[in-house]
């Protein structure tokens, strides 16, 4: 192989080894997102969205196919107040569908588990989370595996 040809194939491998190391990099665990398809039996990819919030507070939205015609959808706050009361807000593709009103826990903790009806074509899932009546925010949103 001449010179160029090997700069150009040297050049085309780490090319490669970046766009596998990102796309590695950007897969389902921790507050990053996932990405997997397919539908059923848990062996899929969830994906998993950190909270960005407008105060003190962390936590994540985690979304996953159950049984091929559900999404599974897990909202987890915490590191806030205790004993506060949060407004809860799930919308899929928009639509509001779910609106609780939860207290902390004395740890300063909400978990809140919905199921939701898979809908033809992609499911955007989205969580507005806001604490009264101080108006603190956490929001994320996330598509479907």
């Amino acid at each position: 192989m001449d010179r160029p040809m090997r700069t150009i194939a040297g050049a085309a491998l780490v090319l490669l080894t970046a766009t596998a190391t990102a796309t590695a990099g950007s897969g389902g665990s921790g507050s990053g997102s996932g990405n997997g398809s397919g539908s059923g039996s848990g062996n899929d990819e969830d994906v998993i969205r950190a909270l960005a919030c407008s105060g003190s507070g962390s936590g994540k939205l985690k979304l996953d196919r159950e049984d091929g015609n559900r999404v599974e959808t897990e909202f987890e706050l915490q590191h806030v107040s205790a004993n506060r009361r949060w407004r809860i807000q799930f919308r899929h593709n928009g639509t509001l569908v779910t609106n609780v009103v939860r207290t902390t826990t004395a740890t300063g903790r909400i978990e809140l588990r919905r199921l939701l009806v898979d809908r033809t074509g992609a499911d955007r899932v989205s969580v507005v989370a806001q604490r009264l009546p101080s108006g603190q925010r956490c929001t994320a949103s996330g598509l479907a595996p």
